[in-house]
């Protein structure tokens, strides 16, 4: 079997740093990609949920901002939970393995310093 996903676009949001109990470190965000239909001429949104866990969740939260692309690579996982009303729900997320840089910063906004980058790299 194989549940495996790539995507990239850009977050919707500031991603949203916890610490479980246990102490381990997780993020969610959203990433917002197009995608093409009618032969190309339009296109429509849609709207991924994440969430990264230990190292990969301090990458992101670290070095990504609302708006900025990123890339993506993990698993669909699905999430059942009863809402506030007690009804049973469904999600699927994006359980993130690996997170890239792609595209250019925004004007005016500087990269990390290189060793930061180097820090990264080290604890992977």
């Amino acid at each position: 079997m194989l549940n495996s996903i790539i995507v990239m676009g850009r977050l919707t949001a500031d991603p949203a740093m916890g610490v479980t109990n246990n102490g381990v470190s997780y993020c969610r965000f959203s990433v917002a990609c197009d995608r093409n239909f009618k032969n190309g001429q339009q296109t429509e949104t849609d709207f991924f949920s994440c969430v990264a866990w230990r190292k990969t969740s301090e990458f992101i939260s670290r070095f990504f901002h609302k708006g900025e692309m990123i890339a993506i690579r993990g698993m669909m996982q699905q999430r059942r939970y009863k809402d506030k009303n007690g009804e049973d729900r469904v999600t699927y997320e994006i359980v993130v393995d690996d997170a890239s840089f792609c595209g250019s910063r925004k004007k005016g906004e500087d990269a990390p310093p290189a060793e930061d980058y180097d820090e990264v790299a080290e604890n992977f």
